[in-house]
């Protein structure tokens, strides 16, 4: 991404301002600015969708477009950032210069980073080296950051190569740099002895190491928990070097308090456990082993390794399940690949630390392990040479493409959920439009692709599109495509999803989204079976089947004006509505027990407590099917693949234990007791009462929060906003303060961003 930012400079400092181009630098800017703060993405992204490209030039408009890609995706919004690769890519033309294809690619780079991809984002990396000149700044650069990702993998190799591109004499904060890089890399691989030398370097580039101080901070604590020094103190560490607790309970032989911290870590940040690549990254899973815990270990495993995040160390960690599930060959077979690959990356210190961690083996198991690896120490060398062993698949028996397909997708005794079914089954063979309603959560994809493989269009494609998370004139190419000329830039043609569905099938997800202009696009294609790309003069025909979905109420929108009653009427012929969980609570507990028992290496089925059981009844599942499944994720992850389920499990997962309407309503202020040094309660008539109680400094802001989640339990960060009158940053930066001093805690019951919200940390315990 440095490379991205530091590579443009120039191009866009050459642009003048009364070229026109002013507002879109000046949103440039504010991406630029969002990448660094998180806090700043949803008004950057939506400044991006309200800035005209109309006139821009054509290779600003891809460095805009690209960057805009690169913070919808950190923003979690991937449909959008996977549109926006596809706008820029029509900016590209047979004479553009192969360097302008490199933000482009820095782009899906960063798709694929959200992902957890690793083999990917190797391959776009590798794709950028090729398109830059080696004399240029941005390759200089991009080696550097290849470099330093490559170090967190223990790829000596690779590392020395990717800097050997930065020549020496090319500047002394590069070649810092490269020093910080090797420095990483030495301390990842368990190289002690070279890392504490070119420590010793820190005071001559004191800027350089400073600028990387967030893994600068992570490689000296590991290094000194290396050295032993840190062993003592580590367990005691706070804030953003909590993860040293982890390896630091192990040290000292407490899997018990090692496993609590790193479920601990893992509730702060689940998403980093299976996307990452570093030190810290596996630590639940070191947790899990230590605890004997191998299948809830095999689980996160196999939870990063599908999704592309595959690791050299997974082979000892493998072995080490194998090992406690007493299934000895196999065991030697991982351990032995796993020594194949230390020596490979001269990386047999990490080995060693690594096995130091593993409380769960005895010296005498590791004697017997070690002696009999060898054997196959040639065939895992050719393994290694081979690539990667494919990762199993983690994900529930219903999403997989073998197990049950069409209405087997949905599952629940429930009568209302049998009428689904029943529905499905009479629809599908039909050559007409659906439409699916539902509230958000409930399934309504799941539904479309019954429809589609119950019906005999079922070796054809299924393609989906979002029409709520991508702007307006984005959708528009997406969903129709456009000619070459079609606008400044575009300069080749596009073919849309309904031409690349062929003869499969296309969901239009949140339908009810769609701008006034784009529902009149859609009806004619309705109406007369054909689209017409942008910037053409003539229909083409379609021979797809629409599927639409929705959680919004078309006809109450129509009524107020702002849907087209005849768009309704053509989407509602036929209609498939998906009842929300709550209203088929037959559906909550068997959904619960086969998210629990999917992807089980063991095969057992684990139970639910009756008071447990009584909760997720209980419950009103307001994210529905989307948000029980999460639940159920993140407790089976927080509780090490239990054989049985409590409220215990529940509260160990950082979930609520009740409905926020069942909160306790908090005690009158003038019966509060006092904390120790307090200040006593506001008396009536006190003249100071007013000018506190309409304070709008920080301060007093979050004093009334704290208030609202004490009598409400649960907000969402628009209602803060719109109760306190204040922006929509102001109130994130208000739940963020309040969440670090651990009275609420962010809840995300799916996949987008729009469906969090914040709750009183009191009811997840």
């Amino acid at each position: 991404m440095a490379a991205f930012l530091e590579g443009d400079d120039r191009a866009l400092g050459r642009l003048r301002p009364e070229d026109g181009t002013q507002p879109l630098l000046q949103t440039f800017a504010r991406l630029r600015e969002a990448w660094i703060r998180r806090d700043l993405q949803e008004e950057a992204l939506e400044a991006a969708a309200a800035t005209p490209l109309d006139s821009a030039h054509p290779d600003l408009a891809l460095l805009f477009l690209s960057l805009w890609s690169i913070v919808a995706s950190a923003a979690g919004r991937a449909s959008e950032a996977a549109a926006l690769v596809h706008r820029a890519e029509t900016f590209l033309g047979t004479e553009s210069p192969p360097a302008l294809r490199v933000p482009i690619l820095f782009a899906r780079e960063e798709i694929a980073r959200s992902r957890g991809d690793l083999a990917e984002q190797d391959r776009l990396r590798e794709q950028a080296f090729h398109l830059l000149s080696p004399r240029s700044s941005r390759y200089r650069s991009l080696a550097i950051e290849h470099a330093g990702i490559l170090a967190f993998r223990c790829e000596d190799a690779a590392v020395e190569e990717a800097l050997g591109k930065v020549p020496r004499g090319s500047g002394g904060r590069l070649e810092g740099a490269a020093d910080v890089v090797r420095f990483l890399l030495y301390v990842e691989s368990g190289r002690v002895e070279e890392a504490r030398r070119l420590r010793a370097r820190e005071a001559g580039d004191a800027e350089v190491w400073e600028g990387l101080r967030g893994p600068v901070e992570d490689a000296r604590a590991l290094l000194d928990l290396m050295e032993r020094r840190g062993a003592a103190a580590a367990s005691e560490r706070g804030g953003p070097l909590a993860w040293i607790e982890v390896p630091a309970h192990l040290l000292a032989r407490r899997p018990a308090e090692a496993l609590r911290a790193a479920r601990e870590q893992a509730r702060r940040d689940m998403e980093s456990l299976l996307v990452g690549s570093e030190f810290p990254s596996f630590n639940l899973v070191r947790a899990e082993l230590a605890a004997g815990n191998g299948e809830a270990a095999r689980r996160v495993l196999e939870m990063r390794r599908g999704r592309g995040n595959v690791h050299w160390l997974d082979d000892l960690f493998l072995a080490r399940v194998e090992w406690l599930a007493d299934r000895r060959e196999a065991a030697r077979g991982h351990f032995a690949r796993a020594l194949a690959a230390a020596e490979h990356r001269s990386s047999e210190g990490r080995l060693a630390f690594e096995l130091d961690l593993g409380c769960e083996l005895r010296t005498g198991e590791l004697v017997l392990i070690s002696r009999e690896a060898p054997r196959g120490r040639a065939g895992a060398a050719r393994r290694r040479e081979a690539g990667p062993a494919e990762p199993r698949d983690e994900s529930p028996a219903a999403d997989r493409p073998s197990a049950a397909l069409g209405t087997g997708r949905l599952l629940g005794p429930s009568p209302a959920l049998a009428a689904v079914r029943d529905l499905v089954l009479r629809f599908a063979p039909l050559d007409v439009p659906v439409l699916v309603t539902g509230e958000t959560g409930t399934g309504k994809e799941m539904v479309a692709r019954a429809l589609h493989e119950a019906g005999p269009r079922a070796d054809e494609p299924f393609l989906a599109v979002n029409c709520g998370a991508i702007a307006e004139s984005l959708l528009e190419t997406e969903l129709f495509g456009h000619e070459r000329g079609a606008f400044t830039g575009a300069v080749r043609a596009h073919r849309g999803l309904f031409e690349e569905a062929g003869a499969g099938v296309l969901l239009l997800d949140e339908v009810g989204d769609l701008t006034p202009r784009l529902q009149v696009s859609l009806l004619r294609v309705l109406e007369t079976g054909e689209v017409r790309p942008v910037g053409s003069s003539r229909s083409r025909p379609v021979r797809c089947r629409i599927v639409a979905a929705t959680n919004a109420d078309l006809a109450a929108l129509a009524a107020a004006g702002r849907y087209r009653q005849d768009l309704v009427f053509r989407l509602r012929r036929l209609e498939i509505a998906v009842p929300p969980l709550r209203e088929r609570p037959e559906d909550i507990l068997p959904l619960a027990e086969h998210f629990l028992a999917g992807g089980r290496g063991d095969s057992r089925r684990p139970s639910l407590a009756p008071e447990l059981a009584d909760l997720l009844r209980a419950h009103p599942w307001p994210g529905n099917v989307r948000e029980l499944r999460n639940a159920v994720e993140r407790m089976r992850l927080l509780n090490s693949e239990g054989p049985v389920y409590d409220l215990d499990s529940w509260r160990r997962g950082g979930l609520a234990t009740a409905p926020a309407a069942s909160a306790p309503a908090p005690p009158a202020p003038e019966r509060a007791p006092s904390a120790p040094g307090a200040a006593p309660p506001l008396a009536a008539g006190d003249p100071a009462a007013e000018v506190l109680r309409e304070g709008r400094g920080a301060l007093r802001r979050r004093e009334r929060l704290r208030d609202l989640f004490r009598r409400h339990g649960r907000l969402a960060r628009g209602e803060v906003a719109r109760i306190l009158g204040v922006s929509s940053n102001t109130a994130a930066a208000d739940l963020e303060a309040l969440g670090t001093e651990g009275l609420v805690e962010r809840v995300a019951p799916s996949g987008s961003t729009r469906s969090n919200y914040w709750t009183l940390r009191a009811l997840a315990r």
